[in-house]
């Protein structure tokens, strides 16, 4: 018997024990019940995405409740919604031996919580989603399974998240536990595994993860197109998080390079950390051709009024930064049917744009001042066929990436 067997066989009789007869997820069961341990606020994509997914179940007739951590905002807390786990899945990876000892708090962590949720008595029509599913999360969810001692009758779905950016030797360690959850998960007849773009899942097949799905995760799009302001110039727009891998900073190292292109164009920058925005106003003084907009939340309606309005949206995001992992404004941009800007492979944001029917991008030939300058200039000439391509791009988008598609493809999801 194996040391995690062993480990798994402890406390899973400990566990039995002193939860016998307590329930904490004590509600019908739902016919899909999310996992999501790093669910805590209404930042990042957990709660957009536990949103989208309970709206669109409730929609199709479908029960979908999610498990969330127990450092939840108590308001986020509600019918839909219960404070279950008691770690997180971020945080840096850290030296081999303490990646080892992460690893170990984690499995026994998760194993413990899906115990005391009851989750080995969940009902055949019930699925699980487990999003973000990391390695030890993969290894708990085998031995809950192995030592739960009755045949699970539901699919359990693990989204793998893009885990793959730590340093070495931190790195070597990390492709070690994968490699080891894998094993165990081969050929389980309950464990299914997505992710959601073809890069990931070939990084995932490396470490011996075979028979994974591809499924783009939801987004709400709006459903009717806008009207683009007629004017003289051609906009750009930058919006989102000012975080160094975002671009904003290549932006502002090429506005020399656009000076000559002042009177033909227009750059809106929308940022959400008015606090950083102070840095970046000296920078853009005597340039007309520059708005800064700096407020800490844009609402929806706002947002995709923006990414519909102008003429190309900019994503000089860091290649590698962005090498495995997506970002879900490709796919918001595409549904307002406005071209974007992305930058050079091999990373995913260029993937899925060149993975589209329609090219509706320009991709960067360098990520430098140069190279985004360069892009800029390519879309001016290329704009009204760019533009038609997004425009028969977006309904497209709208479709894949419809919340109720998300479910339809998680009841019927095969490898």
């Amino acid at each position: 018997m194996s040391l995690y067997q062993r480990l798994f066989y402890f406390y899973y009789s400990l566990l039995r024990r002193f939860t016998a007869g307590r329930a904490l997820f004590s509600k019908p069961w739902p016919r899909l019940l999310v996992l999501d341990f790093s669910y805590e606020g209404v930042s990042g994509h957990h709660h957009a995405l536990n949103k989208l997914l309970t709206s669109a179940g409730k929609e199709a007739g479908w029960h979908v409740h999610v498990l969330a951590n127990r450092g939840i905002a108590p308001p986020l807390i509600d019918s839909h919604t219960d404070p279950i786990f008691t770690r997180g899945t971020y945080g840096a990876v850290g030296k081999p031996k303490q990646a080892r000892k992460k690893l170990r708090r984690t499995v026994r962590s998760f194993f413990k919580d899906m115990l005391e949720a009851r989750l080995d008595r969940i009902p055949a029509n019930t699925a699980i989603l487990i999003h973000t599913a990391s390695a030890p999360h993969i290894l708990a969810t085998v031995g809950f399974l192995r030592l739960a001692k009755r045949q699970c009758p539901t699919n359990i779905y693990l989204m793998l998240p893009p885990d793959f950016d730590a340093a070495p030797p931190a790195q070597a360690e990390q492709r070690r536990q994968y490699e080891h959850a894998f094993r165990l998960a081969a050929g389980h007849p309950h464990i299914r595994f997505f992710c959601e773009n073809r890069l990931l899942k070939a990084a995932y097949e490396g470490l011996g993860c075979k028979h994974i799905a591809l499924l783009d995760l939801p987004c709400r799009l709006p459903d009717t197109a806008f009207e683009r302001p007629q004017t003289d110039r051609t906009s750009f727009l930058f919006i989102g998080d000012p975080r160094p891998e975002k671009g904003l900073q290549l932006i502002l190292d090429t506005l020399p390079l656009l000076e000559p292109l002042a009177g033909r164009i227009t750059i809106k920058l929308l940022l959400t950390h008015p606090e950083k925005s102070s840095a970046v106003a000296p920078l853009l003084e005597g340039r007309s051709f520059v708005e800064l907009v700096a407020k800490p939340f844009f609402s929806e309606a706002e947002y995709f009024q923006a990414l519909g309005q102008t003429d190309c949206v900019l994503l000089p995001y860091d290649p590698q930064a962005y090498l495995l992992k997506n970002s879900n404004i490709v796919s918001e941009a595409f549904g307002c049917g406005t071209p974007v800007i992305v930058p050079p492979g091999p990373n995913s944001l260029s993937d899925y744009c060149t993975a589209t029917s329609a090219s509706a991008h320009v991709e960067m030939k360098t990520h430098s001042p140069e190279g985004l300058a360069e892009a800029v200039g390519v879309f001016l000439t290329q704009a009204p066929d760019l533009q038609s391509k997004a425009s028969l791009l977006r309904r497209q988008v709208i479709e894949s990436r419809a919340p109720r598609h998300f479910i339809e493809r998680i009841a019927h999801l095969t490898a």
